[in-house]
């Protein structure tokens, strides 16, 4: 009777012992998992940390670097019917010189004007009452694309020929040809000194 109650005292022993050996195993790895998921805490928040110092320092630039902002809006709402007059209002939150470009749904290509001077006190009214013509919708009907360009000095590689334009020149190139080479001739200049916008005006019969 004795040896058999040291016998089941041994076993209890053993079995208690595992049971703690088991639970100090799982704290063990319990306290890994803890450590692993702080340490990717910290390596995530300093990375955002990091990203975020960075776009503050790209924005953080000189008043005179800083980007500026345009619009071109029409002065009639669309679509517009053929033979409707219209022109277009041109906004920028800083002086500069604008260059509009139309292409009609067929694909051809007309300067309406280059260089021509807006300010950031008021928008600039293409074509204005003292241009002396005024613009109408014509054929081709279908959606014309309207590209303004601003740029803070004078755009010299311009396509009139003209250091000033403040009329309706026709092109000989085609859509495509003309948006590479304004996207060639743009991106000669400092990314902060221009900006473009460009809308969709949709002629009906």
């Amino acid at each position: 009777m004795k040896q058999g109650s040291v016998s089941l005292r041994c076993r209890a022993r053993y079995r208690l012992v595992a049971v703690l050996a088991a639970t100090a195993f799982i704290i063990i790895i319990i306290i890994i998992i803890i450590i692993i998921i702080i340490i990717i805490i910290i390596i995530v928040a300093g990375g955002r940390a990091e990203r975020l110092g960075i776009a503050a320092t790209a924005n953080a630039v000189a008043p005179e670097q800083s980007p500026f902002y345009i619009s071109v809006v029409p002065t009639v709402g669309t679509p517009i019917r053929l033979g409707t007059k219209l022109g277009f209002n041109v906004s920028a939150n800083t002086a500069g010189y604008a260059s509009l470009y139309l292409i009609n749904p067929q694909g051809q290509v007309t300067v309406l004007g280059e260089n021509m001077v807006v300010s950031a006190a008021r928008d600039l009214v293409y074509p204005s009452p003292s241009d002396g013509f005024t613009l109408a919708a014509a054929e081709p009907v279908g959606n014309n694309q309207v590209i303004l360009l601003v740029t803070r000095q004078p755009f010299v590689n311009g396509f009139s020929g003209y250091d000033t334009l403040m009329r309706p020149v026709s092109l000989a190139l085609r859509a495509a040809e003309f948006r590479r080479q304004l996207v060639r001739r743009a991106g000669a200049l400092p990314r902060t000194s221009w900006a473009m916008d460009e809308i969709q005006v949709r002629v009906v019969g």
